[in-house]
């Protein structure tokens, strides 16, 4: 059997080859809640994946990823638009078990919550540096020292390290009898980063936990993270905190989820007195409220129940309703990427919107994906009060075909 097992793996090609087509409709009624921005409206977007890489048994691995993402409509942005460039492009050295990676590559860490790849935009997040990955039977750690990529939508095959965001730090992941733990630590460089006490260098260090349980009937997840640092002569001290759980119920008709989700993050509470209390979610997933992705994790408030359905094998049902407040009125609200979107000084309200959302896939093969995604989203006292408060409509319309 040892002799037969060889043969076969022998007989397997070194280098193997995939490949995506994402087709992408998208509108947007109200950017920021405005609805005569010129960015509001509709657009089109195109992302073409093609990867090679190598076998995994081999000591000496590689993977090569060239990817196109267009975009015709509104304006264009960097995380919808770059006609042509390498996404990853690294060498492995090391056993399948305990290896190190060399170059430019994705990562996400965990729930997502401060480290993503942001799958929902044409762009996925990439960095360059390096990658230590140890996997056991009850555990993995990985270790990195990583520079974001700087996408650039025009030209081709010109994207950089951003040498003013650095990302590096320890990710371990245990199993346990009740499902699973994160333990990590994440130390991050940025150069002229914006919150409510202005822009300035920022170093901040983030150290968090996670506890979950992914059963067949229940289904929980708890996170909590502190960070410390500075933003240019100010201490940072800011936390988060989020909380999920749900029951599935597969002998009911439709076989409904049913979540309830609570999470918040620390806003400053007081302007000059040498200290920032606003939690920075680094680089997180986009659509961390909703797929329309408006808002930011920081200085917040949010409940979000949820009830998710499956019709059939190939196709599955979503709604979700998010309530979403500021946590400090010293503080501004924030948009996905932590750029501050307002700053509301003036104001002493908190109660920002109320989002609804809705959305379908659809698997018609085990290689081709649909999904229609809507987001409507009512704004409340806060953003009627400090400028435009249009009700935003989102609408995506996808196919995705994987090869």
């Amino acid at each position: 059997m040892g002799l037969v097992a060889l043969l076969l793996v022998a007989q397997e090609p070194a280098l193997s080859f995939s490949g995506q087509i994402r087709e992408r409709g998208v509108f947007n009624s109200a950017i920021l809640f405005d609805k005569d921005s010129e960015e509001a409206g509709s657009f089109w977007a195109q992302r073409l994946a093609l990867a090679a890489h190598t076998r995994s048994d081999l000591p000496l691995r590689a993977k090569v990823s060239l990817l196109s993402a267009l975009q015709e409509g509104v304006s264009t942005s960097p995380v919808e638009r770059n006609n042509l460039d390498l996404q990853e492009g690294y060498v492995e050295a090391g056993s399948p078990n305990l290896f190190v990676r060399l170059g430019r590559q994705e990562m996400k860490l965990g729930s997502q919550r401060l480290v993503g790849v942001r799958e929902g935009t044409n762009v996925r997040r990439t960095w360059d540096g390096v990658r230590s990955i140890w996997q056991g039977e009850a555990f993995e750690a990985t270790a990195f020292g990583l520079w974001l990529v700087q996408v650039q939508s025009e030209g081709v095959f010109n994207d950089n390290s951003n040498q003013g965001e650095l990302l590096a730090g320890l990710h371990t992941t245990f199993e346990a009898k009740f499902g699973g733990a994160d333990v990590y630590y994440l130390y991050n460089e940025q150069s002229d980063a914006q919150t409510i006490e202005g822009t300035d260098d920022q170093k901040r260090h983030s150290w968090g936990g996670r506890v979950y349980s992914d059963g067949e009937r229940w289904h929980w997840d708890l996170e909590g993270v502190y960070q410390g640092g500075s933003h240019g002569g100010l201490d940072i001290s800011a936390w988060t905190f989020a909380v999920q759980g749900g029951r599935s119920v597969r002998d009911w008709m439709l076989q409904p989820t049913f979540e309830l989700g609570f999470s918040i993050a620390s806003g400053d509470d007081r302007q000059e007195d040498g200290k920032l209390g606003t939690f920075d979610a680094l680089y997180p997933r986009g659509n961390y409220f909703s797929e329309a992705a408006i808002l930011g994790p920081s200085n917040f408030v949010s409940i979000r129940p949820s009830v998710s359905l499956e019709p059939s094998p190939r196709l599955a049902l979503s709604f979700s309703v998010d309530h979403h407040w500021r946590l400090s009125d010293q503080d501004g609200l924030y948009g996905p990427p932590d750029f501050l979107l307002r700053d509301g000084l003036g104001s002493d309200e908190n109660f920002v919107q109320v989002g609804f959302s809705a959305g379908a896939e659809w698997h018609p093969t085990k290689r081709l994906t649909g999904s229609l995604l809507y987001t409507y989203a009512s704004p409340k006292s806060f953003i009627e009060g400090t400028g435009p408060s249009d009700d935003l409509h989102f609408v995506e319309l996808s196919l995705t075909k994987n090869f």
